[in-house]
């Protein structure tokens, strides 16, 4: 799961028959796992304070975006299991955007409460300036009781397993310029009425690609990317759509990079657009998320045994060496 920074401000709590329990990203283990039953809910909550300690007043967006990968994660693991997955969205004790995923039957028991983060206003250090802003503004946003995610096709295991961040040397890797159209397909596909998307290439609009990487907060070498995959949104979007746009533009980019894992195309999300915007038909509209995409990688050269110098006594050395 993609997040800004590797701050990965967002925890998972599951519950099932009235017990509850949290997991452990290091150990890819719940803590304490509950009794086996019918469904599971999985509740995702925001920890602030991870990603301000880094982006500071440019926190927010990336906060919600990655509350929408992970949304999107599980939706995706769920799906490849062959459970439906049912996603509501409400406040967490400390006033944030949170998201409750049921999987499995719709009907059950419902969970026990989760307490989610310690806020601002808990014991501890003071609170950053920009930490307080971003926590007024999370606590602000008004979050909407029903959010209905894009349907997706679903993918199989093995593709959630490879699925990572690309390097950069994968992204920029040259001659690479012919791409899936299921990637775009998959994007398209998942799409709301709240965000739209557009392709950019190498190939047909590389002075595009220069201008995008002077706002995409210090990734120049996105200028040298194969493709990039934008997802758009107005500039000044109605307040109570800012936490479905964004939950929406990660849907979308997700939904890209299992289908680019799927058709071996490097894939590395770039959420960090610092005042991105296109003019087009539909007039202005504000970078909200892209996925920046690089060529599948060549296939392997079979490999050569050199034959028996003829005529030359002179010994010659073999360095072998791995390809990054």
């Amino acid at each position: 799961m993609p997040s800004a920074g590797g701050r990965y401000p967002v925890d998972a709590h599951v519950a099932l028959d009235g017990g509850a329990t949290g997991y452990d990203p290091l150990a890819h283990a719940l803590y304490a796992p509950p009794p086996s039953g019918p469904g599971w809910t999985v509740r995702l909550t925001l920890a602030p304070d991870r990603t301000t300690w880094r982006y500071g007043r440019r926190s927010l967006p990336l906060l919600l975006l990655d509350l929408g990968h992970a949304v999107a994660a599980v939706r995706a693991a769920s799906a490849a299991t062959g459970a439906g997955a049912t996603v509501t969205l409400a406040r967490c004790a400390g006033g944030f955007p949170a998201a409750t995923i049921r999987i499995g039957p719709a009907s059950g028991p419902s969970p026990p409460p989760v307490s989610g983060p310690a806020t601002a206003d808990a014991a501890g250090p003071p609170a950053r300036p920009a930490d307080r802003q971003i926590v007024a503004a999370l606590r602000s946003l008004a979050v909407p009781p029903v959010w209905v995610p894009s349907a997706s096709s679903p993918v199989p295991a093995r593709v959630l397993l490879a699925r990572r961040s690309a390097t950069w040397d994968e992204i920029t890797r040259p001659g690479a310029e012919d791409l899936p159209p299921a990637v775009f397909d998959a994007a398209r596909a998942c799409r709301s009425g709240l965000v739209d998307t557009h392709v950019v290439t190498r190939k047909d609009n590389r002075t595009l690609l220069a201008a995008l990487a002077r706002h995409s907060a210090g990734q120049v070498r996105l200028a040298d990317a194969a493709a990039i995959l934008l997802v758009t949104a107005t500039p000044d979007p109605d307040p109570p759509t800012v936490v479905a746009r964004h939950l929406d533009a990660a849907e979308v980019v997700h939904a890209a990079w299992l289908a680019a894992t799927a058709h071996g195309v490097p894939a590395r999300p770039v959420g960090s657009w610092i005042d991105a915007r296109l003019d087009g038909p539909q007039g202005r509209r504000r970078v909200t998320h892209a996925l920046v995409l690089g060529g599948p990688a060549p296939p392997p050269t079979a490999s050569r045994k050199p034959g028996p110098a003829v005529g030359c006594h002179a010994t010659t050395e073999r360095h072998d060496r791995t390809e990054p």
